[in-house]
């Protein structure tokens, strides 16, 4: 008899797996007891037919592991379990630093470009998204716009970044005033009223703050003179710009003033003078601070002389305008007097409506000075310089009259030379001299008249020179012939040596004085006895 196998294995899995990703990996290694097959008789096989293996690493997901048990029959039987991975690992992604630009020129926005973020995974399939904000390229407005994106996974998990792209608005506003204005002021009025366009200004970024910060609204009266007008713009962004133009009001209308009627009054005793008073006439005008001033004549209470006197006041406002008025006082009286008078080296004198140059008895010329009603006898002496000069051999002629004289260096600045008082002056230089000569109290002047000092110019050579004249400072002294031992000296007009050379030899010298400012010096060669002095020009 046959006996035949007929019961099958039998086969156990373990229970279904759960485990979390390995982290940085796409899976995680799992370890479990593989499953052996029974049976009734011995020579059971067992073998894994589904899945991965014990400590194999397992991806994520769920995945199947199957085994079957085989007995020596052939017979078979199965169990499966399952091992599930969950990708609890989230995805990471970085965004770019935050950005700050500038406003496009006439926009309020400016184009900002970036590197749009990618998010990264253990796990590939990572998707990555903008979620607020613009996209790299757009025109992103005035401000600070937050941009957003989101990196997800494919088991759902997700991860976020920020940053923020500001833009400034750096352009200032603009604001035109209008032109400046001048205006006559009204009549009677120390100002006036003024319109102008209100400017109003305009901004790259909608509206414009405008303000006034100096000056007067339009259609207030402005005051006489210049006042300047200010405003500003503000934008949102706090950036500011002004204007300014001036408003000019000019005082052309003329002040008023009125003088008291003409007086007469008669002379005080037997004199030719008369106190009179009278009210002081005192201008209006249409601006404050106008001055009124006697311009002619005398001041109320002063003795007024024998005669007509017209008596004027000026007002006169701040913007230069005036105006005068007038009235006369007329001072009737008798009076007697004698002048003496000097007329100086043929001069004219003139007293009151008379012209005198010559002595003599004159009547009526108080009369016609000061307007007294009587004859008056003056006696007009007459003194006249009449002393004579002779420059050749510098000798004065008898002065009359107790006259004094005194010689001037002509090149010198006129200056006096001192120790010229006697009647005989020789002068120690050639030049140009003046005589001064003081009689009776007059003084003539002759003309300055070129004096030759015999013997100087011979004691230095035939030719002495100096050139170039004018000159930049440097200059050369050229003799006849050659000379030994000489003293150089460079003054200034008022005697100051500002330069010396000694002991000088030959027949010409270079002298350097460029440093001398730009003006005349007087040049001076000395030798043991004699000098002679030259004018130098510096230019």
């Amino acid at each position: 008899m046959t006996v035949v196998d007929a019961q099958a294995p039998s086969i156990t899995c373990p229970a279904n797996i759960t485990a979390n990703n390995t982290v940085g990996t796409c899976g995680a290694v799992v370890n479990y007891a593989a499953p052996v097959g029974t049976d009734n008789c011995s020579g059971v096989t067992s073998s894994r037919t589904v899945g991965l293996a014990s400590g194999a690493s397992f991806p994520i997901g769920t995945t199947t592991v199957t085994y079957q048990a085989t007995d020596a029959a052939g017979l078979t039987a199965t169990c499966s379990f399952t091992v599930a991975i969950s990708d609890n690992e989230a995805p990471a992604i970085t965004c770019p630093s935050n950005i700050v630009a500038n406003n496009t020129t006439g926009s309020c926005d400016a184009i900002v470009s970036y590197n749009a973020p990618t998010g990264t995974d253990n796990c590939t399939g990572v998707t990555s998204n903008r979620t607020a904000g613009l996209a790299s390229g757009s025109t992103f407005p005035i401000g600070a716009t937050t941009v957003t994106y989101l990196a997800t996974d494919l088991a759902g998990l997700t991860a976020t970044c920020s940053f923020t792209v500001t833009v400034n608005d750096t352009e200032a506003p603009t604001i035109n005033c209008p032109s400046n204005v001048t205006i006559n002021a009204d009549s009677s009025t120390c100002g006036a009223a003024v319109s102008f366009n209100t400017p109003a200004g305009t901004d790259n970024c909608g509206a414009a703050t405008t303000l006034q910060t100096a000056g007067l609204a339009s259609g207030a009266t402005f005051p006489v003179g210049v006042t300047t007008q200010v405003f500003g713009a503000t934008d949102g962004a706090g950036n500011t710009t002004t204007c300014s133009f001036s408003v000019t009001v000019v005082d052309i209308e003329t002040p008023t003033i009125s003088c008291p009627s003409n007086v007469s009054a008669a002379a005080n005793g037997a004199g030719c003078t008369a106190t009179v008073t009278y009210n002081t006439p005192v201008g209006t005008d249409n601006c404050t601070n106008s001055s009124t001033v006697l311009s002619g004549g005398f001041a109320s209470g002063a003795a007024f002389p024998s005669g007509v006197t017209t008596v004027t006041y000026t007002v006169a406002d701040q913007s230069g305008n005036s105006a005068t008025c007038s009235f006369t006082v007329t001072v009737s009286g008798n009076v007697s007097s004698t002048q003496n008078l000097t007329i100086c080296n043929g001069a004219s004198v003139t007293v009151g409506t008379n012209t005198y140059s010559t002595a003599g008895v004159y009547t009526d010329l108080l009369a016609n000075a000061f307007g007294c009603d009587s004859v008056v006898t003056t006696v007009l002496s007459v003194t006249n310089v009449n002393t004579g000069t002779t420059l050749n051999g510098i000798v004065l002629s008898a002065a009359a009259n107790g006259a004094t004289y005194q010689w001037l260096d002509c090149d010198n600045g006129n200056a006096a030379i001192s120790g010229a008082t006697s009647q005989t002056f020789t002068p120690s230089v050639n030049g140009n001299y003046a005589v001064v000569v003081t009689e009776n109290g007059c003084t003539d002047t002759s003309a300055c008249t070129s004096v030759t000092v015999v013997g100087l110019q011979e004691a230095f050579g035939s030719e002495f020179s100096l050139h170039p004249n004018p000159s930049n400072g440097l200059v050369t002294i050229e003799f006849g012939q050659s000379l030994s031992d000489l003293e150089i000296r460079v003054t200034d007009l008022t005697g100051k040596v500002l330069y010396a050379k000694d002991h000088v030899n030959g027949n010409q010298v270079l002298l350097d004085m460029r440093s001398l400012s730009h003006g005349v010096y007087l040049v001076e060669v000395r030798s043991a006895d004699l000098r002679k002095a030259l004018r130098m020009v510096v230019q």
